[in-house]
């Protein structure tokens, strides 16, 4: 597995087609790359910041959203950190509805107010030390998904 550099790597996270690769681990010194089914949203307890000073996570940004989402829980008067599409929507169900349909990059996360629909493909994952700005009016909510426990049709 003498894999060169972090590019091969993501490029073989990439081309894989035994399994949807969501993620991958490239050690520099050790000159490999680590596929894996999961990222740090479908296995959280797994995924450690600065794992290690040569070994680098990669999050595949083109795979299909997992089959098993829902959202947390809204919290008020706040908006997201970077907006990367916005939408008229009368409701934050709309705003859902719009978060689940984006087909140009990974919605994480919305907020809505009054008749606007923020969407963004950051969270509080992928920018744990960023305060969220203050929005009075505003309803914040994050996309959670898992993966199903259901695999090659048996239950485990």
């Amino acid at each position: 597995n003498s894999i060169e550099s972090r590019g091969e790597c993501e490029r073989l996270c990439l081309l894989e087609d035994e399994f949807p690769c969501r993620s991958a681990e490239f050690d520099s010194d050790a000159r490999r790359c680590t596929l894996s089914r999961d990222d740090r949203r479908t296995q959280p307890e797994a995924f450690r910041y600065g794992a290690g000073n040569n070994v680098d996570y990669i999050e595949n940004q083109c795979t299909k959203p997992l089959p098993d989402c829902s959202y947390t829980s809204s919290k008020k008067d706040v908006t997201v950190v970077a907006m990367d599409d916005i939408l008229y929507s009368r409701t934050v169900q709309d705003c859902e509805r719009f978060c689940d349909d984006a087909r140009a990059f990974n919605c994480r996360s919305f907020s809505q107010k009054d008749d606007r629909c923020y969407l963004s493909g950051d969270d509080s994952i992928t920018l744990p030390d960023t305060k969220q700005p203050d929005e009075p009016g505003a309803v914040y909510k994050e996309k959670v998904c898992t993966r199903s426990t259901c695999d090659g049709g048996m239950f485990i």
